[in-house]
């Protein structure tokens, strides 16, 4: 079994991230070189630009005679990277330097499995409520509510194009957004309208007029327009029967074809006319109108 000894606290300089980055590797670490190995290093590169980097917490392991590095291997390569290229590196900060020993081989596996295991991360909703207590509007929303909302955010702005918003990104529209949140919230207590393609939607529309936008998805949400064939019940009755996973008989309607049939709805009850919500994925993703 793997022990644990005191560890080191020093002073993170270039020379002391070098050397560490530099340590052998027992088989099995992470590839830093992989694809996925060069995002995880440029996200740190971007924080230690930001000048958001703080001290790292690294670990090494004793085993036959050898120290391993056996967590810290992509910081430590970022911060490598930086101060070779003479890029900003973090001032006044500091490196903890777990330690370890081994008594055999079983016990690297047993360490690696206690670093960043998946079961201690912080879910997207653990990062989203301090952002909704940071903004005192938006202080009693729950996060399983805000997060439909801001799933649709991302789909609005960043539709069609090749550019994905990461997660944290996704975040911090909280405070960008803050009136669009609140005037969604209660479409979102239903299911069938919290979908990403439903509430950015929403979005456009409430952009373009917020008075028509929510007389038109209250009788969404309400099924209250006298006539079955209006455009709102025609998209309520689509919405609450469409199947957003995919099954064994019938593929998936995906969030494009949730937002463009919305914005056809839409654009049919701003026209005063029909629609049958007809959707081709060959077409251009149709734009909201303006009320008439």
């Amino acid at each position: 079994m793997y022990r644990e000894t005191p560890c080191d606290i020093v002073a993170l300089t270039p020379s002391v991230t070098r050397s560490f980055s530099r340590l052998p590797t027992f088989g099995g670490d992470r590839d830093r070189e992989s694809i996925k190995g060069r995002v995880r290093v440029a996200w740190l590169k971007h924080l230690i630009e930001e000048g958001l980097f703080f001290s790292p917490v690294w670990a090494t392991a004793d085993y036959a005679g050898k120290t391993f590095r056996v967590d810290g291997g992509h910081s430590s390569l970022a911060l490598t990277e930086q101060a070779d290229a003479g890029r900003p590196f973090p001032k006044d900060a500091f490196a903890i330097i777990r330690r370890f020993e081994c008594e055999c081989e079983t016990d690297f596996a047993l360490l690696f499995s206690q670093f960043d295991n998946r079961k201690s991360l912080r879910t997207f909703a653990d990062k989203l409520k301090p952002h909704l207590l940071s903004e005192g509007l938006l202080d009693e929303i729950a996060p399983s509510y805000a997060a439909p909302i801001l799933r649709g955010i991302t789909y609005a702005i960043g539709k069609d194009t090749p550019d994905r918003i990461d997660e944290d990104a996704r975040v911090a529209l909280v405070h960008d957004f803050q009136d669009f949140i609140l005037w969604a919230r209660p479409y979102v207590a239903h299911r069938f309208l919290a979908r990403a393609g439903v509430t950015a939607a929403m979005l456009d529309t409430w952009t373009i007029d917020t008075a028509a936008a929510t007389l038109f998805w209250d009788e969404v949400r309400l099924g209250s327009n006298p006539d079955i064939n209006s455009p709102s019940r025609i998209l309520a009755n689509f919405l609450q029967n469409a199947k957003a996973e995919t099954t064994k008989y019938k593929s998936a309607w995906d969030t494009r074809a949730f937002y463009a049939k919305c914005i056809h709805a839409w654009n049919a009850h701003c026209e005063g006319r029909r629609t049958n919500l007809k959707y081709r994925p060959s077409c251009e993703t149709p734009k909201a109108a303006g009320p008439k």
